[in-house]
């Protein structure tokens, strides 16, 4: 065979080996990327049925849209696993596509009512009601246990229920506002009060916002030493 036959039949060769490492890094690709989906719909359905016991209003609708993700990316996963060629499909990529869409809207779904949850169980009182109350002997451990609950609440409310340590944090929250429900509702103030307090707080309150019930309201927790009257100058 002559030098050019021969140089040819290399550059064929080449060219097969590179054709079937194209071959291989695309069918690797495709298998990363049905892999990557599964463990994504695997961590949402798990999500899904740890958060079950809150009964969000769409439990029932988001669990049949894990159940679904879930049993189309095991099919898939199944097929590739038989035969690898399954991942050539032309439906591959819009499969995946749709799976990816289905999971974040449920994800989001899930993410809001999580934070809705979270909202509802918040203690209510402005922070400058507590402010008042903290320097009451009686009512200082009560605001603190309330303050440190509710900055518990706040950091869970953002953070997405992904682990059992947040879920145990939930649960460990509502403990605590059981606990101290009673001295929340000895604690409650009325409109009024909030009003003015929040006045003081944000450039001060005027003489018309000090009505009897505030009054009232200051001297039965023992707080008028907190307040002072000074002139507005114009």
């Amino acid at each position: 065979m002559t030098l050019a036959g021969q140089l040819g039949q290399g550059t064929e060769k080449l060219k097969r080996v590179q054709q079937h490492k194209n071959l291989h890094d695309h069918l690797s690709s495709r298998a990363t990327d049905v892999r990557a989906r599964r463990q994504a719909v695997q961590h949402l359905s798990a999500t899904v049925a740890n958060t079950q016991q809150f009964e969000f209003p769409e439990d029932k609708k988001l669990r049949a849209s894990a159940r679904k993700q879930l049993e189309m990316i095991e099919t898939l996963h199944g097929q590739f696993q038989e035969s690898p060629a399954a991942l050539l499909s032309n439906e591959l990529p819009h499969t995946l596509r749709l799976i990816d869409q289905v999971e974040q809207a449920a994800r989001d779904a899930l993410r809001e009512q999580w934070r809705a949850h979270v909202d509802a169980m918040t203690p209510s009182l402005p922070e400058v009601v507590l402010d008042v109350l903290a320097t009451q002997p009686a009512q200082t451990k009560t605001v603190k246990r309330i303050k440190e609950v509710t900055q518990s609440l706040r950091k869970l409310r953002d953070r997405y229920p992904v682990t059992s340590s947040d879920l145990n944090e939930l649960r460990g929250a509502e403990v605590a506002i059981r606990s101290t429900q009673q001295e929340l509702q000895a604690a409650a103030v009325p409109d009024e009060v909030v009003t003015f307090l929040k006045d003081c707080t944000t450039g001060g309150a005027t003489l018309s916002t000090l009505t009897p019930g505030v009054m009232e309201w200051l001297r039965a927790h023992q707080v008028t030493h907190a307040f002072a009257i000074t002139m507005r100058r114009a």
